[in-house]
């Protein structure tokens, strides 16, 4: 709950509060929510670098929620 607090008192926008996960520590959410797993074992660390992606006649602005693209917040 001490968390939560100071999180609330550096962003007063958003809700913090207690949540399933708040009994946990940064390490075991990582281990356990987030699928981070430190590297790809099967290529030795070396990761693919995806191309270059072409650019030129992209709108100057764009808004996914215009799509239906965007969701509510879920529990985070």
């Amino acid at each position: 709950m001490l968390r939560a607090a100071e999180n609330q008192a550096l962003d007063p926008t958003a809700i913090h509060g207690v949540t399933q996960f708040s009994d946990l520590t940064e390490d075991e959410f990582q281990r356990h929510y987030t699928g981070v797993n430190g590297g790809f074992p099967w290529n030795n660390g070396v990761r693919d670098v995806a191309p270059p992606l072409k650019v030129d006649g992209l709108p100057e602005d764009f808004d996914w929620r215009d799509k239906g693209a965007v969701t509510e917040v879920k529990m985070q």
